[in-house]
């Protein structure tokens, strides 16, 4: 729950139970955002002949390396838990930002 939201809700509580304290300072949240940009060049009689859902798969790959560079890509590895498993779990998680 964001902090804001919080804040609104205390005071809420405060109004119905007619409590006065000091005013709650009332901080921002701030997120650092961070730009991962791959780019490409390609020959214009190239962009003609190859689709665009490859040239968009072609630069997602691309942008995917540029990302594993980074640190935002949490990776871990698990142990399947059925007994007699020979299984192994890779993870790739990565968290962000809705635009």
């Amino acid at each position: 729950m964001k902090f804001l939201t919080k804040l609104k809700i205390v005071h809420w509580v405060e109004k119905q139970l007619g409590l006065v304290y000091a005013p709650i300072p009332i901080y921002k949240e701030e997120r650092q955002i961070q730009t991962v940009r791959a780019i490409q060049l390609i020959p214009a009689k190239e962009i003609g002949i190859v689709e665009e859902t490859q040239l968009k798969f072609s630069i997602g790959m691309e942008l995917l390396s540029e990302l594993q560079k980074t640190s935002a890509i949490k990776y871990t590895i698990e142990k399947d838990d059925l007994p007699y498993s020979e299984v192994m779990k890779f993870l790739a998680e990565l968290k962000y930002i809705l635009p």
